[in-house]
């Protein structure tokens, strides 16, 4: 497909990718021997989204893993970007404008996946990489400061999991739920008081190339390589195709913290943030 850049920051209106975008809801899938422990997240559920409407591209923001969006105390917007090396914090999502940056690798790892903000705090997965015919090791979660980027806190997963390629936090338990590329089941859920596994969550419908997770009102939201985004509710399971882009590139970890769905994906031009306003 051929395929031109607009950006909000240039002003371009969002119709104007509609063409390029198709969007649209796929059967749905209900969930078996689903935990227990989300049923309690019925009551801040919301609803299920219809399709999504084109919003806009970034800029080339020079980050090739992943975006995420945080709320400071004092109701600051702040922007995560997550490369292979590094972790960036931009003042805006258009573009990549540091305000502060750290190197996300730890000894005997070479990759950073997607990650997330919670409370003050970032949170990312980092590895040594060898792709899914062999077992990556280390696999390691770090914790960085939300102001600094100052590096916190680390922890091994990697008798967990076979590979990590991105992390949401669940804002209603407080547990963090982290996906894997090579696995396309389950989702490994962990206490990141300890950062020991609590359990995993079957995938109904079975998505290959996982990216990344977004947890937003009792849903996880499950991004692909390939450019689908699927929507699990928490507490019973169910699981829906929300979108399929068709876009050429391959898509890395999504975020849905805010009202829109920003999704990064990468190709041989650049590193771009895709925009999209959910429909109800």
């Amino acid at each position: 497909m051929s395929k031109k850049r607009y950006s909000l920051y240039f002003g371009i209106a969002a119709t104007t990718l509609a063409s390029l975008l198709p969007t649209g809801c796929g059967t749905e899938v209900a969930g078996s021997h689903h935990p227990s422990a989300y049923a309690n997240e019925a009551a801040i559920t919301g609803p299920w989204i219809r399709g999504f409407t084109p919003a806009g591209v970034s800029a080339d923001i020079h980050a090739n893993q992943g975006y995420a969006y945080g709320t400071a105390p004092d109701g600051t917007d702040l922007h995560y970007f997550f490369a292979s090396r590094t972790l960036t914090l931009s003042s805006t999502y258009l573009t990549l404008t540091p305000l502060a940056s750290s190197d996300a690798l730890l000894p005997n790892t070479d990759h950073q996946g997607a990650g997330d903000y919670y409370e003050g705090r970032v949170y990312s997965v980092v590895q040594d990489w060898h792709g899914c015919s062999v077992p990556d090791g280390p696999i390691d979660v770090e914790v960085f400061d939300g102001t600094s980027l100052a590096p916190l806190s680390s922890a091994d997963i990697t008798a967990y999991q076979p590979e990590a390629s991105g992390m949401t936090i669940d804002r209603h338990t407080g547990k963090a739920i982290v996906s894997s590329y090579c696995v396309p089941d389950k989702l490994f859920v962990y206490d990141k008081t300890n950062w020991q596994l609590e359990g995993t969550i079957p995938l109904p419908i079975h998505v290959g190339h996982i990216q990344g997770v977004s947890w937003r009102r009792g849903f996880v939201y499950i991004g692909n390589a390939e450019g689908q985004l699927y929507g699990l509710r928490m507490f019973d399971g169910t699981m829906r195709l929300l979108l399929s882009t068709g876009i050429q590139g391959e898509f890395e970890g999504p975020d849905f913290h805010s009202a829109q769905l920003r999704w990064l994906e990468n190709d041989a031009t650049g590193h771009y943030l895709y925009l999209f306003n959910p429909e109800y």
